[in-house]
């Protein structure tokens, strides 16, 4: 099971690893050296009933009811459904709600959002945004990819999830479940320039290099201007030894990379290979 550091977790959050150390002293988490996703979920639950209102001692005395009630739960921060009625907290289960004392809460009219998880509040959009920040950092892919899981949740054509995806388990040498995604995003937008390329990559890489090309040409159909897509067919006619067929492509992509230097490095190495 992926374990995460205190720093971690708190840059995640955007607070300060101290609160999380005050969070432990007053019970509201266990004292731990490293966090499970299950742990970041009761986080972000008590960071929610935060918002809404909801203060520390109340969250406190929740807890202890709700262990009282249900010792049986390991962490019901995580495993119960909550709403925030007014300045009241209520627990959620098989469609009845209750406040800690067990009272059950009667409440026809209330439209007020249940507390789940980490992201009932979130948009599709916004668990991708939150996805492409945690997959820049090695130590949170686990959790990056719980977000791109959640966009498909939330909207199953959302076809740069599942690009992302394949990308993670690319990244990871997962090249089966990187394949089943951008198979999974062509099929539901082949027309997507970012979906062609990135599965010609890994075509590239088993060597499938006919197949490759066919998707490195195809993005390049989709999206003329695809600088990445004109270097990599380029090198890849030259790895098969097809030379001719890479220089249009190395020259479409002198023509649009704005980077001088880079400009120069591919123009001494065209020159240093007519020198052969």
């Amino acid at each position: 099971m992926k374990k995460f550091k205190r720093a971690s977790v708190a840059k995640i959050f955007g607070i300060c690893p101290s609160r999380l150390y005050y969070w432990e002293k007053v019970h509201l988490i266990k004292p731990k050296n490293s966090y499970t996703f299950k742990d970041l979920v009761s986080i972000k639950t008590i960071l929610i009933l935060r918002k809404r209102g909801i203060s520390l001692q109340k969250i406190r005395y929740l807890l202890t009811q709700i262990k009282k009630r249900m010792p049986y739960l390991r962490s019901p921060l995580a495993e119960l459904k909550f709403e925030v009625i007014g300045k009241k907290i209520c627990i959620s289960q098989g469609g009845v709600k209750f406040d800690p004392d067990g009272q059950i809460y009667l409440d026809f009219e209330s439209e007020t959002p249940e507390i789940k998880s980490v992201g009932d509040f979130l948009t599709a959009e916004e668990w991708f945004e939150r996805g492409c920040r945690l997959s820049a950092t090695p130590e949170t892919i686990p959790i990056a990819e719980e977000a791109y899981l959640q966009v498909l949740n939330l909207d199953n054509t959302f076809v740069p999830a599942m690009i992302n995806l394949g990308n993670l388990y690319y990244l990871q040498g997962k090249s089966q479940q990187a394949a089943m995604w951008y198979e999974l995003a062509l099929k539901r937008d082949p027309e997507s320039p970012e979906a062609h390329f990135n599965y010609a990559s890994l075509l590239a890489e088993r060597e499938d290099f006919e197949e490759a090309i066919s998707h490195y040409q195809m993005a390049i159909v989709l999206k003329p201007d695809f600088l990445e897509a004109h270097y990599n067919l380029a090198l890849l006619y030259e790895r098969i030894g097809n030379p001719l067929k890479a220089l249009p492509h190395w020259e479409a992509y002198l023509d649009m990379c704005p980077d001088e230097e880079e400009k120069k490095r591919i123009r001494d190495y065209l020159k240093s290979k007519k020198e052969k």
